[in-house]
């Protein structure tokens, strides 16, 4: 009876420890679990993780105390299946991380709480596992934070806003990331973000424009995963490693695009997120593509307790898949994927029977299933839309269509791949914009979106009739005309664009890219005055514009006027350090403005640390060697620059100069 009493006071949280032995227990008729021997083991695997300092558990469950005092909810959690957080359905696809706790493992935790969780032997208690930092990726290479804070109104709708994250200035070059942490900065208020990376600058246009930090929307302007990686964060999910073969590059010319869906709490809630990277030396050997399935057509009843939603994507050539990523809201009940293979079989690429929206994550295969070309990837959801549904947001439960808040419903399923033949990549990249036009041809974002990715893979004819019919269907949008008059001009067309363009400034007179692409237009037709003005009214209107400090310096530059130039491209520089083509423009006009080869040098390896493929800065940066005397080190650099471009004429003379035939 008083050794009872004492294993229920220990329970209850009292100071007492109870410290005995392992015993048997004619009750149980099992030995006696100990915290030492059977539960510490456990809980560090499993729980410790996350349930730390500085990570998404809301408290500590490190020493024996932290277990001790929580046994009884821990029993609860791990016995319904709610701890550990692990959606997927165990057999169904072997994934990397399971974190599945079997039938013997939650009857120790049971046994051991209903003994009165008694601690062991206190000479042999463990010490607290020990994490390298409070990052779970372990101490980054780099850090980088929202420029400023965000204020969350305390009420109102789901806030989705876009946060723009320079790299310029914290990244010191080329640099391959394989591991990747998003710390949201408040999780009362982040319900999930995703992570882009723009190398054009129109988030960042598009963030200048608006008073407040960000830009609000679903649209990420021209951020895109990078290598087609998919990036992101929601509570519970784990950091992303890429596999060693398929790092990606950084580069500090490029913006990080940091979209975050936040929700009201009844009072104002700062936001400040930030992101931690690790780095190696590899370059990809591979690059994968995130292939999207999803639907917009959600309309759930009120009361409706399986409403089904199912999507199909046909691919169009092998690939091997590498990671799956569902997404639906509260109302979410079942989501299933499938692949239906070309003869005929099924495999599974995931199933969850039991969706909770709060612990969504990224799985990756254990061991990469193989999708030959027309392959059907089956999205194939079921919705609880019914007042049994204790997710359900509403009581009583009203009609749900689809929608960006939380209180709206969503249906998506993001397969990462990597083609077998590399030259597979564009038909992939293109394919979630093929589809969605397939089924709604008046979608004309997204024949823009197409229009565009087909204008840079070079398929002009294509990309100019996807353009020409968003055109038709929303002649109001400046994107439109803009990207429309930037395809022209790629394809030599400059007399043609300049409508387009004018058109664009018309409906927005504060969009920077069309106007420097009018100003390229007025160039190509020798109206130098005209273009000048266009570069200028740029500049007067963003005035903390790198990129317009930048072109109309260059436009100075190429046409002597180095001393007017001089001025704008090192604000420009200093505005964008991280931009390769500033410093290649800086620095040329050093050396050939001025012939100043020692102040040009260090901004040809600044560009060339950004862009190492870059052949002017290299090309130039043997040309300022030379005049410097350093023949060797220049030999070094013209020979790179050869590599680069074999037949380049200007490279053969300025070997000969340095006494290589």
């Amino acid at each position: 009876m008083v050794l009872a009493v004492a294993l229920g006071g220990a329970a209850c949280g009292r100071d007492e420890l109870t410290t005995a032995a392992p015993a048997t227990s004619a009750a149980l008729g099992q030995t006696v679990p100990t915290f030492v021997d059977d539960v510490a083991p456990l809980v560090h695997r499993h729980c410790a993780p996350c349930h730390r300092p500085g990570q998404s558990g809301p408290f500590a469950l490190l020493t024996y105390r932290d277990v001790q005092k929580r046994s009884g909810m821990i029993v609860d959690v791990t016995a319904s299946g709610y701890m550990p957080p692990w959606l997927p359905v165990q057999g169904a696809v072997e994934l990397v991380g399971e974190r599945y706790l079997g039938a013997e493992q939650k009857d120790l935790l049971r046994r051991w709480h209903e003994a009165g969780a008694p601690l062991g032997d206190p000479e042999r208690s463990p010490a607290p596992p020990e994490f390298p930092s409070d990052w779970r990726i372990g101490a980054p290479d780099l850090v980088v934070r929202m420029p400023d804070a965000y204020v969350v109104p305390a009420e109102g709708r789901d806030v989705f806003r876009n946060f723009v994250i320079p790299l310029s200035g914290q990244l010191d070059g080329l640099r391959f990331v394989t591991a990747v942490e998003i710390r949201p900065g408040n999780p009362r208020v982040a319900h999930h973000g995703i992570l882009m990376v723009d190398a054009v600058g129109a988030a960042r246009e598009r963030d200048s424009r608006d008073p407040e930090p960000g830009f609000p929307g679903m649209d990420f302007a021209s951020a895109e995963p990078p290598d087609g990686h998919f990036l992101g964060w929601t509570p519970g999910k784990a950091p992303y490693v890429p596999p060693p073969d398929m790092a990606f590059a950084l580069t500090p010319d490029q913006d990080l695009v940091l979209q975050l869906h936040m929700v009201t709490t009844g009072r104002p809630e700062r936001v400040q997120a930030e992101i931690g990277f690790r780095f190696g030396d590899r370059p990809p050997a591979r690059r994968p593509v995130s292939v999207v399935v999803w639907s917009e057509d959600i309309d759930i009843p009120p009361g409706e307790p399986a409403w089904p939603l199912r999507e199909r994507l046909r691919l169009p050539c092998d690939v091997d898949a590498l990671a799956v990523y569902p997404h639906a809201h509260y109302l979410g009940q079942q989501l299933h994927a499938r692949a239906i293979l070309p003869d005929g079989s099924v495999r599974w690429l995931l199933r969850i029977d039991d969706w909770s929206f709060d612990w969504q994550d990224e799985y990756r295969y254990a061991r990469s299933p193989f999708l030959p070309a027309g392959t059907v990837v089956e999205m194939d959801y079921v919705y609880d839309n019914s007042a049994a549904n204790l997710d359900n947001p509403n009581d009583p439960p009203i009609r749900v269509r689809f929608g960006d808040r939380s209180v709206d419903e969503m249906g998506t399923l993001t397969l990462q791949v990597v083609p077998r033949d590399p030259a597979d990549r564009p038909s992939l990249e293109r394919l979630q914009y093929e589809t969605i036009v397939a089924r709604d041809p008046r979608d004309w974002l997204a024949r823009d979106r197409l229009g565009v990715m087909l204008g840079r893979q070079g398929l002009f004819a294509p990309a100019e009739q996807q353009l020409r019919a968003a055109l038709a269907i929303r002649p109001d949008a400046a994107v439109l005309h803009n990207d429309l008059g930037w395809l022209l001009l790629m394809t030599d067309r400059a007399a043609a664009a300049e409508p387009f363009l004018r058109t664009a400034l018309q409906l927005d007179p504060d969009d920077g890219l069309a106007r420097r692409n009018l100003a390229e237009v007025l160039v190509r037709a020798g109206r130098d005055a005209d273009a000048r003005r266009e570069l200028e009214e740029w500049l007067r209107r963003h005035p903390d514009s790198g990129d317009a400090h930048g072109a109309l310096g260059a436009f100075l530059a190429v046409r002597g006027r180095f001393t007017e130039a001089l001025p704008l491209l090192q604000r420009a520089v200093a505005l964008r350090p991280g931009q390769p083509g500033l410093h290649n423009d800086l620095a040329n006009t050093l050396l050939f403005g001025f012939d100043r080869p020692a102040d040009a040098e260090p901004h040809y390896r600044r560009a060339l640390a950004a862009r190492p493929d870059h052949f002017a800065a290299r090309l130039n940066l043997g040309r300022a060697l030379l005049g410097l005397g350093r023949v060797a080190e220049a030999r070094v650099e013209l020979q790179r620059a050869r590599a680069l471009r074999p037949d380049d004429a200007a490279v053969a003379e300025l070997l000969r100069s340095a006494g290589v035939r």
